[in-house]
């Protein structure tokens, strides 16, 4: 079977209809959506889009919410960030006193031993 398109790839079904700037964003969409991606739980690539924001793992079977066209969107992993580093200064905030200045001592001399050593210059 022959390669019938070189530039317009996926695109291709729309001829010269809709123009060449919507038929570019069009495309990008439609690969990341028809893309396999990378499972959380199991790790397989396997995870493929089922509906509009509907994704399942044909490894694991396990089913997920996520974006329209990715599996994945920057802002859900923002929040996602967000959420872990709030969650984890609480644990931090509940944490006994005497441990908070242990840790705080720790990184004060991690940083000392970090640091390069200054050579005093010698006159001779």
């Amino acid at each position: 079977m022959a390669k019938r398109t070189k530039k317009v790839g996926v695109t291709g079904k729309y001829g010269t209809r809709y123009g060449g700037a919507i038929r570019k964003i069009v495309k990008k969409f439609e690969i990341q959506q028809h893309a396999k991606y990378l499972c959380p739980p199991c790790g397989k690539t396997a995870v493929r889009r089922v509906a509009c924001g509907i994704w399942k793992c044909k490894g694991c079977k396990i089913t997920f919410a996520g974006g329209a066209f990715e599996f994945a969107t920057s802002v859900a992993t923002t929040a996602k960030a967000t959420m872990n580093r709030l969650k984890k200064l609480k644990q931090e905030a509940e944490a006994t006193p005497a441990e908070t200045q242990e840790k705080e001592q720790k990184n004060k001399r991690e940083k000392k031993e970090q640091r390069p050593k200054k050579e005093k210059k010698t006159t001779a």
